[in-house]
């Protein structure tokens, strides 16, 4: 069931749209109810460590208990916010009681996935078939999205309305490049680490030259993907991944350095690259190097800081309750007064659904507590995995695999910074199972023990 949202989610439209919102967290909520059916039936506890399932419980109850005491209630007639009967008057509560509800269905069912992918990552089986298919869906999506540019406008066309249509920001079937570009960097670093894997175990060439076209296909996908943010991104996590592919083989030196297998690299990575050069240029196509050079990075007039700064100072402890940012955002939108600066227009005239600042959005919507709640299941995960990789023995895939998981998490991480990516469904799918896996995957400890 969980490969099944796994590749659903990004093909439909991101998850971005009411129905595939709908569909993704009924599938999320039927991963948590048939796994904890299937452990009570066997009888046996999850493997998930204990501080991960303190963590998940807080934020859900945390959450749930602002959702259901809701303090006022959207009117969407009048976009204006009336006070209702709370439960508890005297305890905080939700901005919009029925937005933060729905917004609480999706992240009980992330939560959910969290702690299946951390059980399911002390299996081999298990872990290899959530890589397998994160990787063969993000090969899918960039081979699509290469298809769109090769095809221009016609091909566009058979999956976009003509009012969304727009060739220089949609990719494959995610409307915004941005956000198609923080998934695609968390889908390719475990393309390449399983590709490495396959190529290092099998003497098939065909099955060879299957994983090295998926990657370069995966690159070329991601150049021609128009987002600066997400292509300066990759190249950072392009230089994590080859410097460890680098130091795996200089360890080996023996075997890799010999003249014959620096040759035969050295053309077939010219060759690639040439090719791969040849053709972008070729089509003409506008990509997000060339965006990245007309503009630069272009985020100093993206986010009204000072007013987003003011709402995390009203939100304070507990925040305005999930997902209700753009319940709460237009009262102040209204309101305040930038003085007598000159301020891009669509700052005090258009709708703002996000805050283009995840971590900005996260404080305003679950304030400080909800947000360290949060940061102990993100920065744990990724401590666990790290102390992992440094401290126990992991067969060949698994060092891969958690080594690929823990890159693919910092690259969304730094985009969130810049954008809105974590408040995308697929592509919290997608950080929710790679969390999971940097929390479950255990090898043995130093001294040849199991590790607990």
């Amino acid at each position: 069931m969980l490969v099944c949202a796994l590749v659903f989610a990004p093909w439909a439209y991101g998850a971005t749209r009411d129905w595939a919102v709908t569909v993704l967290n009924g599938l999320l909520g039927l991963v948590g109810l048939l796994w904890v059916a299937d452990r009570c039936l066997r009888r046996r506890w999850p493997h998930v460590p204990r501080i991960l399932v303190g963590l998940s419980a807080a934020v859900l109850l945390f959450g749930w208990g602002m959702a259901l005491n809701a303090h006022y209630r959207l009117d969407p007639a009048l976009w204006q916010l009336r006070p209702v009967e709370a439960w508890f008057p005297a305890a905080p509560g939700a901005a919009d009681g029925p937005t933060s509800q729905r917004a609480m269905l999706g992240y009980t069912g992330l939560v959910a996935v969290l702690l299946f992918s951390a059980d399911l990552a002390r299996r081999g089986r298990g872990r290899q078939r959530l890589w397998l298919t994160m990787a063969l869906t993000g090969v899918s999506v960039a081979l699509f999205g290469a298809i769109q540019k090769l095809g221009g406008v016609p091909v566009f066309a058979l999956t976009w309305e003509p009012e969304k249509l727009d060739p220089t920001n949609n990719f494959a079937l995610f409307r915004c490049r941005n956000n198609a570009g923080a998934w695609l960097n968390l889908t390719w670093p475990v393309l390449v680490a399983l590709a490495f894997v396959k190529t290092r175990k099998t003497h098939r060439p065909w099955a060879k030259a299957f994983w090295v076209c998926a990657v370069l296909t995966m690159f070329i996908g991601i150049q021609l993907n128009p987002s600066r943010a997400s292509w300066v991104i990759a190249i950072g996590l392009a230089v994590g991944m080859a410097g460890r592919v680098g130091w795996h083989f200089w360890r080996r030196r023996a075997y890799v350095f010999e003249p014959r297998m620096l040759v035969a690299s050295g053309v077939f990575g010219a060759v690639a690259l040439g090719l791969m050069i040849l053709l972008i240029s070729w089509g003409g196509w506008l990509t997000g190097w060339q965006r990245w050079q007309q503009s630069g990075w272009g985020v100093e007039a993206r986010q009204p800081w000072e007013l987003l700064v003011r709402m995390v100072h009203d939100a304070g402890l507990t925040g305005f309750g999930p997902g209700s940012f753009d319940i709460v955002f237009p009262a102040y939108q209204a309101t305040h007064d930038f003085g007598q600066r000159l301020v891009p227009a669509f700052w005090v005239t258009d709708r703002w659904i996000h805050a283009h600042q995840d971590y900005l959005q996260t404080l305003i919507e679950w304030g400080w507590l909800g947000g360290a709640l949060w940061a102990g299941l993100v920065v744990g995960g990724l401590v666990r995995a790290v102390q992992t990789l440094l401290r126990e023995r992991l067969d060949f895939p698994a060092r891969w695999l958690l080594y690929a998981s823990v890159l693919a998490l910092v690259g969304v991480l730094v985009h969130a910074a810049v954008d809105f990516p974590l408040q995308i469904a697929s592509i919290q799918l997608y950080t929710a199972v790679l969390l999971g896996l940097c929390w479950g995957v255990r090898g043995s400890s130093a001294s040849g023990a199991p590790a607990r």
